[in-house]
This record gives C-alpha cells, structure tokens and sequence, in this order.
C-alpha cells in the first residue's frame, strides 16, 4: 500500500474547472448536432450522443459529492446539487448513498448498491441496462423525500433533513418545468434533456457494472474494485473513474491524481479489464 499519500490529495479549481468546461462543451456540441439534424435520420445518433455525455455527469457529480473535483467546498456543493437536478439524483442523497457504498463494498447484506440488488444475469441484465432500476430508485426518492420519509440505513437523523428538504425542492422544480413546458410548448425539454437522458442510461449502466461486478466479496480495496483500461475520451467523459480501484483504496485523492495514482498501487491490484468491450464480453455465456 501506499505511503505518500499527500502527494495526490490536492484539489485544484482551475484544473476541476477545465474539465467541467470541457464536458459541457461536448454537451453543447450534441446539442448543436441534435439541432442541425432534427430532420434528418442522424437525429437518433445525435441524441444518442448527447445521452452519452449528460448521463455520464453523474462522473462530475460523483466527485463533487467526494469533494475531490474543486478546492472550494461551496463549489462542489452546489455544481452536485445542479447536476443531481439534470439527472434526478439530489447530491444529499447521492453523497450518503455513496458513502454507505464505500464504507461497505461489495457486502451484499450492507453495500447499498447490493443489498436487494437481482442477479446481473439474462433478463435482470437487461433490465438492469435499460436503466429501470435507476429510475425506479430515483422516483421512490423523491416520493419518499416528498412524504418525509425512507427506510434506507443511510439516512439519519444527522442528514435527512437535508436529503428530505433538497428531495421537496426537485419535486416542486420538476413539476413547475413540465407545467410550463405543457403550456408553452418546450418541445426542447424532451429532445434536448429527458429523451437523451433516457437512451443514454444503458451505456452508463454498463459502465458502473464494470466497478465491482464479479470482484471479491472483501474488505480490501484492491480486491473489491475493477480498473478498467480504457480510451481517452472514455476516462474525459468519467473524470478518470476506470482507476476505480486507486479511487476506492484511497476515496480522498483529487479525481485528476487517479492516473498517477494507479501507476503508483498497479502491481497490487488483482481485477483489472482491457477495455469496456472486453468486460462486456465476459457477462454473456458462450
């Protein structure tokens, strides 16, 4: 394990700010060629790949929650509560959610990524991949947020009055947004936000499979986590989650570190994968 840690824990606004910058420029660019296609048979291409990059904010989102994207707190609370918006996961939840999962990866009685969790196998793969169970778990949220209530661990009495007052304030957002885009006619909302978000959710979904599926049932980080060794543009879109390993052995270290980091603990980490498409390959028989 590694000694120095220090070295890998500076947060950096200019750095973080960049490849915010850069995402959502690439969110601009699938806008533009959502706009210039509309009637075209490229349409679906183009919102496919405008689902691509908002789905994968969830990456920003992820760090902003850990408060290892910017050096200002305040501006890692509040770009996570603007991006668990566009993607119907408030950053309170998300960030105890979280948390819960690093403190007990993998164990499937207490991780809540696993605790109820179907067998990632034939038809619960596919639905997995479709996305419902994400959004199946984001409406009973916000249900729940809305009735002051939940029944999950995560939520104390220390953060659910947060969880529970950011969870009303969706809910009302969303619901003043379908009003006036009913009555004026926002056709935009859907070709630009929610259809996108919707066909985008399988890639992502593969994606986050790849973290843990198959690895070992431990404590140790090394063991319980998969890098994976993937594209550029692959580690841009997921603010260099693929070292998912060097991210769960040490959860502090600022996202942009994780190359260095990885190179520093590679020869201790037992799960790794070439590429996604490899992955992939290994969840179908045969």
């Amino acid at each position: 394990m590694l000694t120095n840690i220090s070295a890998y824990l500076d947060r950096n606004n200019h750095i973080a700010g960049f490849w915010l910058l850069r995402h959502l420029s690439l969110i601009g660019l699938c806008s533009w060629a959502i706009y210039i296609t509309a009637d075209s048979p490229w349409l679906g291409l183009a919102m496919l790949g405008q689902g691509v990059v908002i789905t994968f904010l969830f990456c920003a989102e992820h760090e902003m929650i850990h408060y290892t994207a910017f050096r200002s707190r305040w501006l890692n609370q509040w770009l996570a509560r603007l991006i668990g918006f566009v993607l119907f996961l408030p950053a309170d939840y998300f960030r105890a959610f979280h948390m819960d999962h690093h403190r007990y990866t993998q164990n499937p009685q207490a991780d809540p990524q696993r605790i109820g969790s179907p067998p990632m196998q034939g038809v619960y793969l596919l639905i997995y991949l479709s996305g419902f169970y994400y959004w199946h778990g984001a409406f009973k949220q916000l249900r729940d947020a809305l009735l002051g209530r939940s029944s999950a661990t995560f939520i104390t009495a220390h953060n659910g009055k947060s969880i529970i007052l950011e969870g009303r304030i969706h809910v009302i957002l969303y619901i003043t947004l379908a009003y006036y885009a009913y009555m004026l006619q926002w056709h935009w909302l859907l070709d630009y936000w929610l259809i996108p978000l919707l066909i985008g959710q399988p890639l992502l979904r593969l994606y986050l499979l790849a973290e843990h599926h198959k690895c070992d049932e431990s404590d140790a980080a090394l063991d319980n986590s998969r890098t994976i060794y993937t594209h550029f543009w692959v580690r841009i879109l997921a603010w260099n989650m693929p070292f998912h390993t060097a991210h769960h052995a040490y959860p502090g270290v600022a996202f942009h570190q994780l190359a260095s980091l990885h190179e520093a603990i590679a020869k201790d980490v037992k799960h790794v994968s070439l590429g996604y498409w490899a992955f992939t390959r290994s969840l179908w028989p045969g």
